[in-house]
């Protein structure tokens, strides 16, 4: 029996989020993940090239400096099928140049265990773990320098995460030791012994296909909502939702499905398959005075994707051309009477 010392998912989550001041790191590090994934052996023997897709949001530029950083994750239980592993996070990146994550994730049927890589050696740091393909497992990731090829990987079981269709709160944050803490509705599952700092980047939450295949299955679709940010003051949700949208891998490969990001509410989205897809940019909410420009385009365009899905999108647009229908009609009667005035005077 093989132990997935390596997953598809992780090693290639090292450059996801969409600041551009982290391009040349992501560059290099495609780099140094393509030289490990040619010579460390994973699911089967020879060369392998990876692919990934992250559909997520960004947080408002108040989330950079937090020393923490939750969200909640809506479980969907489904199966992944080798060779791909799906993964639903919230994380940072890190002003010591590192990255931190903490989710659910769906690996496709293995044996595993937590682990640590240091350049092109990987090593077990905890018991294994045979997962059947459905099983939702937490999971935290950690790297201290993004320009080094170093990381950490913790994974666990926790039946709390497994019923589908329910909510959770995913949360990372320093504790009283001096480490990072990982916590599932408040209770600890996990610590990972490096020391806190601020984040250098707004908040992310992000649904991650990765694998070894250019055409995987599905991923999720998944709801994320209420991303907030720990400061010294306390907790804070973030105030506006900005579209993250990237794919790559070891020779930055795209897969070729595709998914989605989409706004289901105020602080809320769903991510994933089947979700109408959103430009990396795109601002999706925002408690700031309404983007007029922005929600045209979200009406006609469709971008937004309620409960109901497609018919939700379909009245909007109705609705919003009745609405422009009357205030021409009324302009147009307004003009008449005055040209009316006129004539009678």
């Amino acid at each position: 029996m093989r132990v997935n010392y390596l997953s598809p998912v992780r090693p290639l989550a090292l450059y996801s989020g969409s600041s551009a001041s982290h391009r040349n790191v992501r560059l290099l590090l495609l780099i140094l993940i393509g030289i490990l994934l040619s010579t460390f052996p994973l699911h089967v023997s020879g060369q392998l090239t990876s692919y990934m897709s992250q559909v997520g949001v960004s947080g408002d530029d108040g989330s950079i400096g937090s020393m923490g950083v939750r969200a909640e994750i809506r479980t969907h239980v489904y199966h992944v099928n080798q060779p791909d592993a799906d993964y639903f996070w919230v994380g940072n990146y890190l002003n010591n140049g590192g990255l931190i994550e903490f989710g659910y994730i769906i690996y496709a049927p293995a044996t595993m265990c937590p682990y640590e890589v240091q350049g092109n050696n990987a090593t077990c740091i905890g018991g294994k773990l045979t997962v059947n393909g459905s099983e939702p497992l937490w999971s935290w990731f950690y790297v201290p320098k993004c320009n080094e090829n170093n990381y950490y990987v913790g994974i666990g079981r926790d039946s709390l995460i497994e019923p589908n269709g329910t909510w959770h709160v995913y949360s990372i944050l320093p504790n009283a030791g001096g480490w990072w803490e990982f916590q599932i509705d408040g209770h600890d599952v996990a610590t990972a012994n490096f020391p806190p700092t601020n984040s250098s980047n707004d908040a992310e939450m992000v649904a991650e296909k990765s694998s070894y295949s250019p055409s995987p299955g599905p991923l999720g679709p998944v709801e994320f909502r209420n991303l907030a940010y720990l400061k010294q003051d306390g907790w804070h949700e973030v105030n506006s939702l900005t579209a993250s949208v990237t794919c790559g891998g070891s020779n930055r490969n795209c897969i070729s499905a595709t998914y989605g990001v989409a706004l289901d509410g105020p602080n809320h989205i769903v991510a994933g398959t089947s979700v109408p897809q959103s430009q990396n940019g795109n601002t999706l909410w925002s408690l700031n005075p309404p983007n007029y420009a922005s929600l045209f385009q979200t009406i006609l365009l469709g971008t937004y994707k309620g409960p109901l899905g497609r018919l939700a999108t379909d009245v909007s647009r109705i609705v919003f051309l009745m609405i422009l229908g009357t205030i021409v009609l009324a302009v147009l009667r307004l003009k008449r009477k005055r040209a009316q005035h006129r004539a009678l005077s």
